[in-house]
């Protein structure tokens, strides 16, 4: 049964617990509200509910336990409350995707969903989870997304980011986002066992990621998106992240980083955002910058930058922005008349 997108109003009916037959209940994007009916949680056959993007309120978990056969649960982005029940990964074995998050979900991960074992996404995003991120789930050999960013998820007693160390066994994971919890510690060399595949990495703004970016990051060469900004990262850039040349965005911005740009940097073909606003990077702006042909956006503000705008940069023809104020670099007008240039600040 599809009702989505359609403008619905008002609840779903109690009633519809009587349809026995259904497998596939769907709707999404509607503006309907209320309690979901308990009688929901009497569809044995039910395999498929999606009710995302509607004002949904009250604890819903509990009683969709009942509907064992589910494979896909989608309940993001209402109003929901209550805490994941402990056995959820018990009762809902073939689970394959569940997306809960941007709701009020509260308390702490289940180590029960490692029993999920077909699990390739799951959502939790957005939420008032809170605890470690259980190490069970380096179990789910199925997982390719996990979004757990905007909660309260910390690393407890462990002295680094340990979720990252457990996740490394899934040997399929292509997106990770960690931003936005009080993860604290420092990033393990074990970083550099995560997922070949992966390809979105998420760790800014938790604020106390503190020590060097390990060398063996650069083992993640299938990484299109990285970001690390808004923590306590400290020592250089690591030459290794030359090793990713299917990156297309990086950001390390708002961090303690010392020392110059590396040279490697030339080798990010694909780069097309490059953001190390607010450390304390020196030196000059390299050159070879130049050959980052897809480059739209530079951010280098804040720091303790020296020399001029190589005039390589008007290599760069798809450039439309690059921020260099507050650094020891002159002031001057750009020569890149054959780039896409919109807004060059060189203010101090």
């Amino acid at each position: 049964m599809d009702l989505g997108r359609n403008n619905l109003r008002g609840s779903i009916p109690k009633s519809l617990g009587n349809c026995s037959d259904i497998y596939f209940l769907q709707a999404v994007e509607n503006q309907l509200s209320g309690v979901i009916p308990r009688e929901l949680g009497m569809l044995p056959g039910l395999q498929i509910l999606t009710l995302g993007r509607n004002s949904f309120t009250g604890d819903v978990l509990s009683f969709l336990l009942n509907c064992t056969q589910l494979q896909s649960l989608g309940l993001e982005l209402n109003r929901f409350m209550g805490s994941i029940p402990a056995e959820i990964g018990l009762k809902l074995t073939n689970l394959q995707e569940i997306d809960i998050g941007g709701n009020q979900f509260s308390g702490r991960i289940p180590k029960s969903l490692a029993n999920c074992t077909q699990l390739s996404l799951v959502a939790l995003y957005k939420n008032q989870l809170i605890g470690v991120v259980p190490q069970e789930l380096g179990m789910l050999a199925a997982l390719q997304s996990l979004s757990l960013q905007e909660n309260s998820l910390s690393s407890g007693k462990c002295g680094a980011i340990c979720v990252l160390d457990v996740l490394s066994n899934c040997s399929i994971l292509e997106e990770l986002n960690l931003s936005f919890n009080k993860f604290s510690g420092t990033l393990s060399r074990g970083i550099g066992n995560l997922s070949r595949r992966l390809s979105i990495l998420f760790l800014d703004n938790n604020n106390n990621i503190t020590g060097n970016i390990p060398e063996e990051i650069g083992n993640l060469t299938a990484l299109t998106q990285l970001t690390l900004a808004g923590n306590n990262v400290t020592g250089e850039i690591p030459s290794a992240l030359g090793r990713l040349n299917n990156l297309q965005a990086l950001d390390l911005s708002f961090n303690k980083l010392k020392g110059s740009i590396p040279p490697e940097s030339n080798k990010l073909v694909n780069l097309e955002y490059l953001y190390l606003d607010q450390n304390h990077i020196s030196g000059d702006i390299p050159s070879s910058i130049g050959s980052l042909k897809q480059l739209r956006q530079i951010g280098l503000s804040y720091n303790k930058l020296t020399g001029r705008i190589p005039k390589a940069i008007g290599k760069c023809f798809r450039l439309e922005m690059i921020d260099i104020s507050y650094n020891r670099i002159p002031r001057e007008e750009s020569d890149g008349s054959d780039s896409e240039l919109k807004y060059l600040s060189t203010d101090s």
